[in-house]
């Protein structure tokens, strides 16, 4: 029981600790393209853009752009209600769920590397679509704390008795067949399916297992249609405008994990 309980605060402190950083982290970033971002084919600058970006024509002969006015930068389907909801309320509401998600764990004696793991890729989702928003790209250094979760997380493994090498034999295998399918629909599609989302999706089976990767990327997906629905239904959006699909990934993975965790499915 001691062990269980004190497994349940080091998960609720260490992810109330990493939801303060993604406060900041996405607090840090002026109005323009944070840097170390990838971008997704909707943020690329066009020749209408209305003065969001001019163009410099260098020695070599490239262009590089120039952002002049950065609040024209942001994608053009930018909500401002979602991106306020997704930096003020999200990070609190998804810790919430954390905290309930650590006593469900406890209560089924879920290891503590693995709470970890799904918690803290909750947690750093919220940075992920805030930024994803605002700026149109999938930061990073995001992606690479995301990594830097699994690592820790096989390292704890060692300590409960050593990692089940099949299973993680299983989700490389998984991150690699997801990596390779959204990376030929991104190659052949024109759907602004960006570079850091394949990676994000590919990241998934290595941080919630195979089985709850799938479905949370199928839910999220989902979730993206249902929104984009409402916003053309709503005319707050058009079919000329890019939606941003982290969000959606975000909202798709905390329900997915929520309902698989607590209902025992």
């Amino acid at each position: 029981m001691t062990e269980v309980l004190v497994a349940g605060v080091i998960v609720i402190l260490v992810s109330a600790a990493v939801t303060l950083l993604g406060v900041r982290y996405v607090a840090s970033f002026a109005p323009g393209r944070p840097s170390g971002g990838t971008p997704s084919p909707r943020d690329l600058p066009s020749a209408d853009a209305g003065g969001a970006a001019e163009g410099e024509q260098e020695d070599g002969g490239q262009v590089s752009v120039k952002i002049v006015e950065p609040d024209a930068a942001a994608p053009a389907a930018r909500d401002d209600v979602l991106d306020r909801s997704l930096v003020v309320y999200a990070p609190w509401a998804v810790l919430a769920a954390v905290v309930a998600l650590a006593v469900g764990w406890g209560v089924a004696e879920v290891p503590l590397s693995y709470q970890l793991r799904v918690a803290l890729t909750l947690v750093l989702l919220v940075p992920v679509a805030a930024l994803d928003v605002r700026y149109g790209v999938v930061a990073a250094p995001a992606l690479g704390a995301l990594l830097l979760v699994r690592a820790v997380s096989l390292a704890i493994e060692v300590t409960e008795g050593g990692p089940s090498w099949s299973s993680v034999g299983q989700e490389a295998a998984a991150a690699a067949m997801i990596g390779a399918v959204f990376g030929l629909v991104r190659l052949t599609s024109r759907a602004g399916l960006g570079g850091g989302d394949v990676l994000l999706f590919l990241l998934f089976p290595l941080l919630l297992g195979t089985r709850l990767a799938v479905t949370a990327v199928f839910v999220s997906f989902i979730v993206a249609f249902a929104y984009s629905a409402w916003a053309l239904a709503a005319h707050r959006a058009t079919r000329k405008d890019a939606f941003p699909l982290c969000p959606a990934v975000l909202v798709g993975t905390v329900a997915t994990v929520l309902f698989v965790s607590l209902s025992g499915v």
